[in-house]
């Protein structure tokens, strides 16, 4: 052959290729490679002549055709001719020519996806000429995975097609079009082309039911601001159609179909050269039959139009099926659709296309015509069949208030389906969902309603974010918040101790960079007012506009009348906001706003008796009068003004039990270390107090890394509420992270080299990779030199990526009562003076008498609001007024004051206190010496049952005979109170304990992240401590920073130990002077049994209890006996029997291996000393009920992807039903509602029942 025609670079795919062409059964290329997973001629032959049946599985259509026992013979032939063939000859042979395929596409930059990284699931949809096949994917990137949908061709026609539709997606980035991945390009001589783009567990449009108005209207808007974005990059989409419109969840719509999609440019050279009938696919319709009537954006208006149509006809058919007949004469449009929809709609199918409305038109126009939600004040069960029936808080959008409908009622439809009439007087309007903030959303419907009937009265916005910043101690956090702040370096800086919450509040602008200012308590002035200050001003001032629009009428020279009614309308919405420095006279009576109120709830909205004038007070004057001359900062669309809350958490273990209680999944974390200090060199802790520097134990044997990394699993350990289920998606489409956001910063820039601080950043990448909680962490490092505080080009950096993070969404701006402000306002003056805690009987006074809170329902929403914020914390009949003064508190009851604060006589307590953990109540009774006579002994027993709640303290207590009196409450029993994360001694004789004969196995409770959560092993302990009873533990337990001893038994014949390190928690119970008539059962269960019941039960209720541990997850192993004897060295230490922590193998239980017979198999080693049984495993699980779970925890029913699960259980649904207790009607109208569609009934089936679940945080059993 001629050296200038050699073809070189032919892969696996090229030849297999090649040789089906010559066979000429090329049509079975594209279903062999990608469906039946074919690589190569080599694994076609081992598939056709090992495993047929699995091919046949996968090509079901082909294995049923009538070609196919010909199609395996040529197959036969290929696999021969393969073992002869000359490859580099088939080419010029075949007349095949190298194509260009990825070269051309990587120009475009498109991205490449490798086909061994795409693992094909099940076919969704047949060839068609627009699609090709189509099949569910999963697309392999390192440990993680994301299901796709992966197109592949048939035909050259089509592979042009695709070609083309790669570019033009690869161009588009948009909230509602469809996300594309890339192309596969199987080799250089195979003609073969394929897509993989998102992929939509719910369908299209023409599969879905679009559950209301509210959707429709929804979906409507979504899908013209996509198109309007098409219309500005040029494109005209022929095929606008429900089999197009993708749903990506309840919430949001997805354009696809781009292989429809048409430049301008071209459509104008097609027609110049009259090749109209060559634009093939701008015929695609929809189920409606639609087509495009220009090939133009008017032309598409109509094709919208259409498709918005066909979903509110949906809505009439379903929804108002006993309605239809009291409207013989409505007009073509269906009933359901708004007026202002109708309207627009009418617009778009004109027939003159210059009267059609252009998609910006369209846009705003259906921006004004979002449908009005209201929520019912009663309930009502009516028994007219066009009348709804309705429930106390449940929502329902406006259609129409035209009252000459039906007997002066409006006409709408519930959030549920049901449409009909009721009465107006009977509905009070609300927000939106998603701006009602979500603490309100999670206390249910009554929590609600009180919110929505408290904005009637007047409303701010609000926005208030956190900056979290956590880390290694001494690493720099505090004057790194300082340089966030623009305040100087201090050298000296002490260590902080425990929590700085609420103590540095930065207004931020999220929409441009400004430099930060912290909001300074001492400057009472414009330029620093307070954020509830500039709003109240800001609302005042548009309520006197609004007012002055409404006196246009009187006759007043221009300058008088702006004067006039400037001073009344002040006075007049002062009173309305009910906001006053000096309250009314006590003659005023409060009557009229009781019956206000209580009209509001039961639907009279008579007018209220007038208030009473209130001076405006003058801290507000200039502020108004600012917002008069400057109409334009009023405007609610403004660049928003966010109270940025930066707190600051101490780096020392012990206060690690207390942190994660404040993490919240809505924050920003800045993860701190410093730079100096190696990453693999083993952590060196210290605290700082004045000019001493105290060094501290490194128990674990950690090094800085693994410090760094178990801040992030911590954090990664946070769960979203149920109600925020839009925040995952948001930080996923807007940030590309996972919630919440991390931000790396590295400190001492200034004290290491460029290339030290390269291998720091390297190490630290290197660590994460394969990781979940890697998904937290954006780029770039941050590396910062805090000396130059504010003016570091890095600090500004920092300061900008947490803008931008704020101005994705990630922190909500909600509507608050203005009543609630002025509450608000009204604490913070008391905390000011030095009142930081209130009885309940105050605060009903304070609401009352100053800010006109009424409805105990009301204030009681109101209390648990700011409570869940964390701006108050509130007790059975206590209210703390400041969060950082309970932390303070809370600070001097776990952690010991230093020598010279102690008092000579307290001393001895102080000793116990750390070297025991056991906090003598002599102890707690000074700590609340300094509170007010009187009142303290109160707040002092609500501050111990709340500490114990987050286990902080955990309280052992035992009855013991009357003649002992040595340390008994009044009930006769032996009271301590322990403080587990206060302890940093360590026991080596209890890190080398290990079972005995007759003993049961030691367990090992292995986290999957990587490390034991923050604080966990703490909560463990004081869990354990508070359920000692149940143990028959008579004796006070023995703690450690690392470990307990808990003596077991009434006789005291068990030990129970328990160990932490860095990764994992072991368990080991020895027993003593055992024998066989000793009775060490309860209730049929052995010690051991129980013990694992209880720790097991204990871990759950943890993570079901608390946001923070709900993703944390483990599992129950034994320590590998095949690595710890293996000759093999360890690759770390170079060891052969290793037994570092970090190299030490587990292997999980399952209950195959409970049975003593059944051996363990290590994967890691070969031989006979792979296989391993362990001894006295079995004594764990004992008990015949008792047998390990697979997966230590059940998810909450509020947590469960019904749109994953679906999936798995299509083929069995009704079963499945019926065992969840679904009745038979039900499943028999969703078998009808979604005939032909075995996933949607499976869906619609979990979505009836999950809805039916009245406790959403119950754990999922029953499933």
């Amino acid at each position: 052959m001629d050296a200038t025609n050699k073809v070189l670079d032919l892969n696996d795919y090229d030849k297999l290729y090649l040789l089906m062409c010559k066979w000429r059964i090329i049509r079975l290329f594209n279903p062999l490679c990608y469906a039946a997973d074919v690589t190569s001629v080599e694994d076609l032959e081992k598939k056709v002549r090992t495993n047929l049946h699995d091919l046949k599985r996968k090509l079901p259509a082909w294995s049923q055709s009538e070609y196919f026992k010909d199609d395996l013979e040529t197959i036969e032939k290929v696999i021969e001719d393969s073992k002869t063939v000359n490859y580099e000859d088939l080419p010029s042979l075949l007349g095949i020519k190298r194509n260009n395929y990825r070269e051309d596409l990587e120009d475009a930059g498109v991205q490449m996806i490798q086909k061994k990284h795409l693992s094909l699931q099940r076919k969704i949809a047949l060839g068609r000429p627009y699609s090709g096949d189509v099949y569910t994917a999963q697309w392999s990137q390192g440990h993680n995975t994301v299901d796709v949908v992966l197109r592949f061709d048939f035909g050259p026609a089509q592979r042009e097609l695709f070609i083309r539709e790669a570019k033009i997606m690869t161009c588009l980035s948009h909230e509602y079009i469809m996300k594309f991945y890339g192309a596969v390009i199987l080799g250089s001589y195979a003609d073969s082309v394929g897509l993989a783009v998102e992929f939509f567990s719910k369908g299209n449009l023409e599969e879905f039911r679009v559950p209301s108005l509210f959707h429709a209207w929804l979906y409507a808007s979504q899908l013209s601001s996509a198109l309007k974005y098409l219309e500005s990059k040029h494109l005209v989409h022929t095929s606008v159609a429900e089999p197009f419109v993708y749903i990506s969840s309840l919430e949001k719509i997805s354009l696809g179909g781009f292989m429809c999609c048409y430049y301008e440019e071209e459509i104008k050279e097609t027609k110049q050269k009259g090749q109209h009938g060559n634009l093939l696919l701008s015929t695609i319709t929809g189920h409606q039959g639609h087509r495009l009537d220009d090939l133009s954006g008017r032309g598409v208006v109509a094709l919208l139009s259409h498709v918005v149509l066909s979903m509110f006809r949906y809505l009439d058919s379903h929804c108002l099926s006993q309605l239809v007949n009291l409207f013989p004469d409505r007009k073509e449009h269906p009933l359901v659709c708004p007026s202002g929809v109708s309207s627009l709609l009418e617009r778009c199918q004109e027939e003159d296309l210059s009267k059609r409305p252009t998609f910006h038109d369209i846009v705003q126009t259906l921006a004004k015509e979002r449908p009005a939600k209201f929520c019912f004040t009663t309930s009502n069960s009516s028994t007219e069949p066009c009348e709804l029936s309705y429930d106390q808080g449940e929502n329902v959008w406006v259609i129409s208030q035209d009252t000459s409908r039906y007997h002066g009622m409006w006409f709408g439809q519930k959030e549920k389906g049901a449409a009909g009439f009721f009465e107006s007087e009977k509905v009070i309007r609300t927000d939106d969902d998603n701006q009602v903030p979500h603490e309100i959303r999670a206390r249910g419907i009554e929590a609600q309603l009180a919110y929505n009937i408290a904005l009637l009265e007047g409303k701010v916005k609000v926005c208030r974010a956190r900056l979290l910043i956590i880390g290694q101690d001494r690493a720099g956090k505090t004057s790194l918040k300082n340089s966030l702040m623009g305040l100087p370096f201090n050298p000296n800086e002490p260590s902080t101790e425990g929590l700085e919450v609420n103590s540095s509040k930065l207004e931020v602008n999220v929409e441009q960079l400004v430099e930060w200012k912290a909001v300074s308590e001492e400057h009472k002035d414009v330029e620093q007012a307070s954020l509830q200050k500039r709003c109240i001003a800001r609302l005042v001032a548009s309520q006197m506009l609004e007012k002055k629009e409404t006196k246009a009428s009187q006759t007043l020279p221009p300058e008088e009348k702006e004067m006039l009614d400037e001073k009344d309308v002040a006075q007049e919405q002062l009173n309305g906001l009910h906001f006053t420095a000096n309250p009314p006279a006590s003659n005023l009576t409060q009557e009229p706003r009781k019956v206000f109120a209580q009209d509001l709830v039961n639907g009279s909205r008579e007018k209220p008796t007038p208030k009473p004038k209130i001076d405006m007070p003058d801290e507000l004057t200039p502020l108004v009068t600012e917002c008069l001359k400057s109409p334009e900062k009023i405007d609610g669309n403004s660049a928003t003004e966010t109270v940025l809350d930066i707190w600051d958490f101490a780096g020392q273990h012990l206060y690690y039990a207390t942190h994660p209680i404040f993490f919240c999944h809505r924050a920003i974390y800045l993860l701190v270390h410093n730079l100096e200090k190696k990453p693999n060199d083993l952590a060196e802790p210290s605290f700082k107090h004045g000019d001493h520097v105290v060094p501290l134990k490194n128990t674990s044997n950690e090094t800085n890394l693994d410090m760094l990394l178990s801040w992030l699993v911590s954090v990664h350990s946070i769960c979203r509420p149920p109600v925020e289920h839009d925040v995952k998606e948001l930080c996923k489409s807007s940030l590309r992270c996972l919630p919440p956001p991390v931000l790396m910063v590295g400190t001492h820039a200034d004290k290491v080299s460029t290339q030290e601080i390269k291998q720091v950043e390297s190490e630290i990448s290197k660590s994460l990779k394969g990781k979940t909680y890697q998904e937290h962490v954006l780029s770039p490092f941050y590396k910062v030199d805090n000396r130059q505080s504010s003016k570091s080009r890095e600090v500004q950096q920092i300061q900008a990526k947490v803008q931008q993070i704020l101005s994705s969404g990630l922190i909500s701006t909600a509507d608050l009562p203005v009543k609630w402000f002025n509450f608000e306002k009204a604490l913070k003056s008391r905390t000011e003076g030095g009142t930081f805690f209130l009885t309940l009987e105050e605060i009903h006074t304070v609401a009352q008498e100053e800010c006109y809170i009424e409805d105990n329902e009301q204030l009681d929403t109101m209390l648990n609001y700011f409570h869940d914020l964390g701006l108050i914390v509130r007790f059975t009949d206590i209210v703390v007024l400041n969060t950082q003064w309970l932390v303070n508190l809370f600070k001097k009851l776990i952690s010991t004051c230093h020598f010279e604060e102690q008092d000579p006589v307290d001393r001895k307590l102080w000793e116990e206190l750390e070297e025991t953990g056991v906090l003598q109540k002599e102890l707690i009774d000074k700590v609340f010496e300094d509170l007010e006579e009187g009142r303290y002994k109160s707040l002092q027993q609500s501050v111990l049952e709340m500490m114990e709640k987050y286990s902080f303290v955990a309280k052992f207590q035992h009855q013991i005979e009357p003649d002992q009196q040595q340390n008994i409450s009044c009930e006769g029993k032996i009271v301590k109170y322990f403080v587990p994360a206060q302890l940093r001694l360590s026991d080596s004789a209890l890190q080398k304990l290990v079972p005995q004969e007759g003993d049961p196995c030691a367990l090992i409770y292995k986290f999957c992240d990587g490390f034991v959560p923050h604080g966990l092993f703490p909560q463990l302990l004081s869990r354990l401590i508070a359920r000692c009873p149940i143990l028959e533990c008579t004796t006070p337990p023995k703690l450690y920073c690392d470990a307990a001893r808990f003596i077991l038994g009434k006789r005291g014949q068990y030990d129970l130990v328990l160990l932490c390190s860095k990764h994992y928690i072991k368990v080991v119970l020895r027993g003593y002077n055992l024998n066989m008539s000793s009775n060490s059962l309860e209730n049929g269960k052995s010690m051991a049994c129980q013990v694992r019941i209880l720790i097991d039960g204990e871990l759950r209720s943890l993570s079901e209890q608390w946001q923070w541990l709900r993703n944390v997850r483990y599992k129950v192993c034994v320590t590998c006996s095949a690595c710890k004897s293996s000759d093999v060295l360890c690759k770390r230490h170079q060891s052969a029997t290793c037994l570092d922590q970090d190299c030490l193998h587990f292997l999980p239980i399952s209950s195959e291996v409970v049975d003593p017979s059944t051996p363990f198999i290590c994967p890691e080693q070969v031989g006979n000393h792979s296989r391993f049984t362990v001894s006295n495993l079995h004594l764990w699980y004992c008990s015949i009920e008792d047998n390990p779970p697979e997966s230590p925890q059940l998810a909450r029913i509020a947590d469960i992807d019904i749109t994953r699960l679906a999936k798995e259980i299509v083929e069995v649904w009704k079963k499945v039903a019926r065992l969840l207790g679904l009745e038979d009607a039900i499943i028999k109208q969703i078998a009808i509602d979604e005939k032909g569609n075995v996933y949607e009934q499976s869906y619609q089936m979990l979505f009836t029942w999950k809805k039916s679940q009245k406790n959403s945080d119950a754990l999922c059993g029953q499933l």
